[in-house]
């Protein structure tokens, strides 16, 4: 469901008021209306915001693989690090130091088993935090989409967009949005 105020963000009519916050700038008062405003402008606004949602979805989209990849292999190369470790401390020379309590007198023995178990602790919190930011920005970014998308929808406008990834510029690909829109008068 969207907020009456939703609708005045892309009319040139909309007025912010620190106080009241935003306010219809032909009645000066909250926005007053069913489902549409009768007097809503479309401002130049809507064709860069409709160009922004749908860029930022294409690109969340092309990141995906690329997420997915790089949080299993850390996850993996976590793992891995486990099973060293797993080998490390079952050795015999391990065994033997640390039966013999010359590991107590000696904090170096377990220099690598604690290094390792640090470092697995921060590749695994790494993957999951990247990859939790990653699923934040795909449902925030949906969500925009759906927003613009209902808004456009109750106003019977239509548009037509066209993503696409251009060649990289100083090394980062650019995606570029075009945007065709029908139904405003």
């Amino acid at each position: 469901m969207l907020e009456k105020h939703q609708h005045c963000n892309y009319c040139t009519h909309q007025e912010k008021n620190v106080f009241k916050g935003t306010l219809c700038g032909l009645t000066h008062e909250k926005p007053n209306f069913n489902k549409t405003c009768p007097k809503i402008q479309w401002s130049t606004l809507l064709s860069k915001k409709i160009a922004a949602v749908h860029t930022l979805n294409a690109s969340l989209e092309k990141d995906q693989l690329y997420t997915y990849v790089k949080t299993i292999l850390l996850i993996v190369l976590a793992m891995s690090m486990g099973l060293a470790l797993s080998a490390y401390v079952q050795t015999e020379e391990f065994i033997r130091l640390t039966s013999e309590g010359f590991a107590v007198k000696s904090y170096k023995i377990y220099a690598i088993p604690v290094s390792l178990v640090a470092a697995m602790i921060i590749l695994v919190l790494y993957a999951v935090k990247s990859f939790v930011n990653y699923l934040k920005a795909k449902k925030e970014a949906n969500q925009k989409k759906q927003q613009l998308d209902t808004l456009l929808q109750l106003y019977g406008i239509s548009f037509r967009k066209a993503v696409e990834l251009s060649e990289e510029k100083n090394g980062i690909e650019q995606l570029n949005s075009l945007t065709k829109i029908n139904g405003i008068s």
